[in-house]
């Protein structure tokens, strides 16, 4: 894992545990980005991100972007304004979901391209859902 700032806890992202977190040195602004590497070149078709209990940290604008050699990105999704899911009510926990085209990629960027001058930009927990995975993004 990598990350434009607080790289030492970017690990926090994949580590299982909700209540861990990589987030952002202040509040949102664009041009912040967060990255894995997922070992091998794998088919995937989508990402969440679990604000765990910090569900206004959600991302107020998303670009993802993949690539197979961290060199050569592609450009999978962009929205300038991320919407939290109605699920938020039943869940304290708010997830972004993506969903994409099936692709190819070993390494996979997530970019902040929404600012708020009051919330970080928090990952608990990043979910990278694969086509013949059970759990949907």
């Amino acid at each position: 894992m990598s990350a434009s700032a607080r790289y030492k806890q970017a690990s926090a992202a994949l580590d299982g545990d909700s209540t861990t977190r990589w987030h952002t040195p202040g509040d949102q602004r664009p041009g912040q980005w967060l990255a894995v590497d997922l070992g091998q070149a794998q088919r995937i078709h989508g990402v969440s991100l679990d604000t765990g209990p910090w569900p206004k940290d959600y991302p107020r604008g998303l670009r993802v972007e993949v690539s197979r050699d961290s060199r050569a990105w592609t450009l999978v999704h962009e929205r300038t304004t991320e919407l939290p899911p109605i699920t938020h009510l039943l869940d304290p926990h708010r997830a972004v979901r993506v969903v994409f085209e099936p692709i190819d990629a070993r390494y996979l960027r997530l970019t902040c391209i929404g600012a708020h001058d009051r919330y970080y930009w928090t990952v608990a927990e990043l979910g990278v859902h694969s086509p013949r995975s059970k759990q949907q993004p």
